[in-house]
């Protein structure tokens, strides 16, 4: 009940935002996510939680009636942009959950340390557990954004599920990824259901766990992406840039590490920008900049306002003296052990199987490959040489970042084997391919190529990469049964 409850407010905000600003609704499902958590967390760090759950429904409720009055005065406009493919893709996307995580319980060690905690917290508070003197979690540092969305999915069903802490993460990350359907239509159908394959599997190609832990890497990932998407469109369309500064305020909302991959993601976007002339005046330009910059500045300003006011004790994320001691010496010991580690890293497959077979180099070379036979072959494809080149730099960067953060915030104990450092290449991984993936549909689009052959034959690439474990473990033969999940638990109990 609750899955279809959060379809339908999903769907009513959608319409609502896509009447308003006249899109069609799958640009606006990942919106409607944003601005649902935006308003939650507002409300909740006022103290203030249940009132923000009344106003987001009321909300959706508000903009019902206007997509429904909108519906009968014009039938024609406003159904061409409500009723489409992705539309379909997304109601798809609940049935699918509605079935795979029936009997889905928490058994990953991630999930009991903090994020299954967190959203157990909240829903027993009904606050923000972060600075709660009651609160169980450890890491009272960590964002809540995850934990708003399924908060709020769990109140409209009046229970607590685990299942549905699943199925919430499931929509916020797909729904980020849903405005790759802006370029199927019903004239060309026969592309929809290659199209499903690859926006569904697309995370799973370099995190096997993307859709069965509540780990939020593959969410950083496609929130990115979806700040690219609004971001990168030949002529500016209402609502775009709110869009996409809610995007980059929700990524440090998500993770600490979220403020570094928003600041990549709008350097990726001034020079797409720059390069293209987005603007045609100079104060546009400017404007919009220092708006995406305070969205990124607030975010982080206010957390720091909610822990600091109840937290005064909170720990700095990097050590001051690390850096003085780095600048004066030169590398320590095991800083100098990172940097091997590092370079393994990156040429050498992951350790583990959750994630890619492939090492991070190797997707960045498949990117500037990929992405340079796009740019030379096809028209119009100089014009998005700027957007990829800028992802493959930004790549780049968030890897040594991944190293910097090792060397002055991990403990020398966890840095010196960059402890999840596989996982955290995961994120990175997912913007570069799902932005390649978003300008092959819009150039092929652009051609009137866009038909059922080329996306049949990319989403069999996508699929192949995937190994037959990964398909069978998110499909809906796969089940996590009650008593599978306890004596996975089981073993993770400390001994007496």
């Amino acid at each position: 009940m609750s899955t279809i409850l959060m379809g339908m407010v999903l769907c009513c905000l959608s319409a609502g935002f896509a009447v308003l600003w006249r899109r069609r609704i799958e640009d606006l499902f990942g919106f409607s996510v944003l601005f649902s958590v935006i308003l939650l967390y507002f409300f909740g760090i006022a103290g203030r939680l249940s009132w923000g759950v009344y106003a987001v429904t009321g909300l959706a409720a508000a903009a019902a009636v206007v997509s429904l009055v909108h519906l009968i005065r014009h039938f024609r406009e406003t159904a061409d942009r409500l009723f489409t493919p992705g539309l379909l893709a997304f109601l798809l996307l609940l049935l699918w959950m509605l079935v795979v995580y029936r009997n889905r319980l928490a058994d990953n060690f991630g999930d009991f340390s903090h994020w299954a905690l967190e959203i157990k917290n909240m829903w027993l508070l009904e606050q923000i557990p972060n600075a709660h003197p009651a609160s169980t979690i450890y890491f009272t540092d960590y964002p809540p954004a995850s934990a708003l969305f399924a908060y709020y999915w769990m109140w409209l069903a009046g229970a607590f599920s685990e299942g549905d802490m699943f199925r919430s993460l499931v929509v916020f990350c797909v729904s980020m990824l849903l405005p790759l359907f802006r370029r199927i239509t019903w004239k060309n159908w026969k592309g929809f259901v290659p199209a499903c394959l690859i926006v569904f599997a697309l995370p799973l190609v370099f995190n096997m766990n993307a859709y069965s832990t509540l780990e939020i890497d593959m969410l950083l990932g496609s929130v990115g992406a979806y700040a690219v998407y609004m971001a990168h469109q030949q002529k500016a369309q209402k609502g775009g840039l709110l869009m996409v500064g809610a995007a980059l305020f929700m990524l440090p909302m998500i993770k600490v590490s979220g403020t570094g991959i928003a600041l990549l993601v709008l350097g990726i976007l001034v020079t797409d920008w720059l390069c293209n002339r987005r603007f045609e005046k100079w104060q546009g330009f400017c404007l919009a900049v220092m708006g995406l910059l305070i969205c990124i500045l607030a975010s982080n300003l206010t957390w720091s306002l909610f822990l600091n006011s109840r937290l005064p004790d909170t720990p700095a994320s990097a050590e001051p003296s690390r850096l003085l001691t780095f600048l004066q010496s030169g590398m320590e010991p095991y800083q100098k052990m990172a940097w091997d580690t590092f370079v393994r890293k990156m040429i050498e497959p992951a350790y583990w199987e959750n994630f890619s077979e492939h090492t991070y180099l190797f997707w960045l070379i498949a990117f500037v490959v990929l992405g340079a036979a796009l740019a030379w072959k096809e028209d119009g494809g100089v014009r998005r040489l700027p957007l990829l080149v800028a992802c493959a730099v930004g790549a780049v960067l968030y890897a040594f970042s991944l190293l910097a953060a090792s060397w002055f915030s991990f403990p020398p104990e966890e840095a010196e084997i960059l402890n999840e450092c596989d996982r955290y290449f995961s994120t990175f991984q997912l913007i570069l391919f799902a932005v390649l993936v978003y300008v092959a549909f819009e150039m092929w689009h652009e051609k009137n190529q866009l038909g059922g052959r080329r996306l049949a034959a990319l989403a069999v690439c996508v699929l192949l990469i995937l190994s037959p474990t990964r398909l069978y473990a998110n499909s809906i033969a796969y089940q996590k049964f009650i008593r599978g999940a306890e004596l996975s638990r089981a073993s993770m109990r400390p001994s007496a």
